[in-house]
């Protein structure tokens, strides 16, 4: 059996007291030679209460006399001493058992080496006593930092240290942390932001040492955490038959089905990494992980590391394709998963209770962001997590001088002027998403000329292409804020189509009609890339080299399997891919199969090599009134104005609001020069929802003259911008019947 593995469970064998004699012989062997597992036995024993992280061995002979004399909180001295084989009676003359010495030294040579390495996290230069953490009183739990929803009592926020190797650390909150090296910092709750301290990448990596893992980080900027996770302390409280209100460090005792006995459990650790560039890594004793931009490490204790997206959720995204697709059967479909997630990101802020919960579900917002610590039931969402990374994406997909393309991204807040919002919610939304302060309008008075000035910002800020996103009627005296976003992209390919070889040709509409539209012919395009997949979405061996004697089964997949290109545009940062099928109606088996596993493998197999593109012009423009799509996603609560709360939108006390509705209207013209795409999403939210009218606007070859799918994606993120289908490139969407 693997060393390390045999470890752990020895580890878990003495804090659960299961050890004999023989384990704990065993265990002491590999204490001695494995410093790490010493401090995963240590971290254990701090958590699980039975070693107070306070005490101050300064020597062997020291730490064995507070094992066995009071190491361990008060209340507890008899189990710690039963645990490390002593008789529990001082004085009472008991002659110990031979394994039962060498098992006492094993346990106090760990426990100093736990709590020595716990006391020598401190400043350099800093003071020797008395031993207390950075941000809190000597003796008391560290406030721990949960957002800016936080109700905590105000702490003094620790100053940002700058390490000699290079690296910044800010504390965001009362982060109880220590400066042990150049390089290295030791976290035990709260949260540090980390960056380069210069305009250069830092001289040496960083580590940051935490109860439940350690990170690693080079030429990178991140956020880390470490948090009490009282979640599984909460179950089992109600197990016992106690109360979820109880102080979280109380003991509670629960029965284990097939154990036979009763184990005393704490509250346990996690320890979260936001990875906002560059690279980073989470390891434990048990696995790693390593993040990207907008990645999520978590590691909880007795588990290896995960990793978790944050931002833009592709699942959100294919959720709400499915949910139109249904809606809109045969009909065009384009849309911007990007601006949706962003203007009900802003939304979600602001909610709390199921509301909140039903919200970050839809948006799928990771279980890893669910929050932990104070309140979870009110704030179920560590918010600042998503924003976070929405932040970076936001500042990513702004045009710079140097450029090849056009993108921008741009977020407002227009609020009731006589409504005191929460200043709170204000100063989040601004800081995260670049709102600036509520514009103030006269909802109340002056509901038409505030719908037209929502109507102008979002028209000005794509380019003149969305006009009219908020219909007539939809802004009501009861109208209270307004979330918007809005998105524009122009861009030329990296190959452009010659406009003399683009003809008129058939193009097999849905439902089996056929359409002339004209079609444009790259047939050595060069920076592409090519997979092809069977039926059932596994790959299809396209072949590089051919002899010109092959059938067509050879070279293609069969009925029912599709082709998937990639079309760069200039700067290589941003690209169009086609998804095309076999058949002419293929289009509705290939969406079936449509996941964010599924796409993520499909694009993975893609191969740089030349393609024959043949693309058809079109244009697209989309109203979407998204409130019964979201709904059947499971928001429901949102636009229930009986059962909604916002009340994190108000300054005091609770807001009466509901989602009145959700407006998107977007556009995309493909030509031989390129793409011109642009979107917009407002999120209205007032004391009563308005019902309004519905309103709906070898060179392998891939030839799009069938129903396809098509996306705008960031290669490097993988963020889906916009997300479509073209089922007919003679006419626009229609609009469907108001139900």
């Amino acid at each position: 059996m693997n060393a390390d593995r045999r470890g752990i469970e020895l580890v878990d064998g003495f804090v659960d007291d299961a050890l004999d004699a023989a384990g704990l012989a065993e265990l002491k062997r590999l204490l001695e030679a494995d410093a790490t597992l010493r401090e995963t036995l240590a971290t254990e024993l701090r958590l699980r209460g039975l070693v107070r992280a306070s005490a101050r061995p300064s020597s062997l002979e020291d730490a064995v006399a507070m094992a066995i004399g009071g190491l361990a909180p008060a209340g507890h001295e008899a189990e710690i001493v039963r645990r490390i084989g002593a008789t529990g009676r001082a004085g009472a003359g008991r002659r110990l058992p031979a394994w039962a010495m060498p098992a006492a030294v094993a346990a106090t040579v760990l426990l100093a080496v736990g709590v020595a390495g716990y006391l020598a996290i401190r400043p350099p230069g800093g003071p020797a006593d008395p031993p207390h953490l950075a941000g809190g009183d000597p003796g008391q739990e560290p406030a721990v930092p949960h957002g800016p929803e936080s109700q905590q009592e105000t702490v003094p926020v620790p100053e940002p240290v700058t390490l000699a190797a290079g690296w910044r650390i800010a504390p965001t909150g009362a982060a109880a942390f220590r400066v042990v090296g150049a390089g290295a910092v030791r976290l035990e709750r709260g949260e540090l932001h980390v960056e380069p301290a210069g305009d250069l990448p830092a001289a040496e990596p960083l580590t940051i040492e935490t109860p439940t893992g350690r990170v690693t980080g080079q030429a990178a900027s991140f956020y880390v955490g470490c948090h009490a996770d009282d979640a599984r302390t909460r179950v089992e409280r109600r197990a016992a038959g106690g109360t979820a209100d109880r102080d979280d460090r109380d003991d509670q005792t629960v029965k284990h089905p097939g154990r036979g006995k009763e184990r005393s459990m704490k509250t346990t650790m996690l320890t979260r990494v936001l990875v906002l560039a560059g690279v980073a890594t989470l390891a434990n004793v048990h696995g790693e992980a390593t993040g990207r931009a907008d990645d999520l490490l978590v590691a909880k204790d007795g588990g290896p590391p995960e990793r978790h997206a944050v931002a833009a959720s592709g699942d959100f995204a294919l959720d709400l394709y499915g949910q139109l697709a249904k809606e809109n059967d045969g009909k065009n479909l384009f849309f911007s998963p990007y601006s949706m997630a962003s203007a009900l990101a802003m939304t979600a802020e602001g909610a709390r209770g199921e509301t909140a919960a039903e919200m970050g579900k839809v948006l799928r917002f990771p279980e890893a962001a669910r929050r932990i610590g104070d309140d979870p039931q009110l704030l179920p969402w560590n918010t600042s997590l998503i924003h976070t990374g929405m932040a970076k994406l936001n500042e990513r997909f702004q045009s710079k001088a140097d450029t090849p393309y056009e993108i921008s991204v741009a977020n407002a807040l227009y609020g009731e002027k006589t409504y005191p919002f929460s200043p709170d919610y204000v100063a989040t939304i601004g800081k995260f998403y670049g709102t600036g302060a509520v514009v103030p309008v006269d909802f109340k008075n002056l509901p038409e000329p505030s719908r037209l000035l929502i109507n102008a910002w979002a028209e000005e800020k794509t380019r003149g292409r969305i006009k009219d996103l908020v219909p007539p009627g939809a802004v009501t005296p009861d109208t209270r804020i307004a979330l918007l976003n809005a998105i524009y992209f122009k861009g030329d390919w990296a190959v452009p189509f010659d406009a003399e070889l683009t003809k008129d040709e058939e193009f097999h509409a849905a439902g089996g009609a056929k359409v002339r539209v004209p079609m444009m012919h790259n047939a050595t395009l060069s920076g592409g890339k090519y997979a092809a997949f069977k039926a059932d979405g596994t790959p299809f061996q396209t072949p590089a080299m051919i002899s010109g004697n092959e059938a067509p089964a050879a070279l293609y997949p069969g009925k029912g399997g599709f082709q998937v290109a990639e079309l760069p545009y200039k700067g290589q940062d941003l690209s169009m891919v086609l998804v095309v099928p076999q058949d002419a109606d293929g289009l509705a088996a290939v969406e079936k199969q449509l996941t964010p596993a599924s796409l993520g493998a499909w694009l993975g197999a893609l191969a740089a090599r030349d393609v024959d593109v043949s693309l058809p012009k079109f244009r697209i423009e989309t109203d979407y009134r998204m409130n019964d799509p979201l709904e059947a996603l499971g928001m429901r609560l949102a636009f229930d104005d009986r059962q909604a709360n916002f009340d994190g939108l108000v300054a005091a006390g609770s807001a009466d609001f509901c989602i009145s509705n959700v407006f998107h209207k977007a556009f995309v013209e493909v030509t031989e020069k390129g793409t011109e795409a642009a979107a917009a999403t407002a999120v209205l939210v007032g004391m009563t929802s308005v019902s309004v009218p519905r309103f709906w606007p070898f060179t392998p070859a891939i030839r799009a003259d069938r129903p396809f799918l098509f996306a705008i994606r960031d290669v490097k993120t993988g963020t889906l911008l916009f997300l479509g289908r073209m089922t007919d490139p003679t006419g626009t969407a229609v609009p469907a019947a108001a139900k």
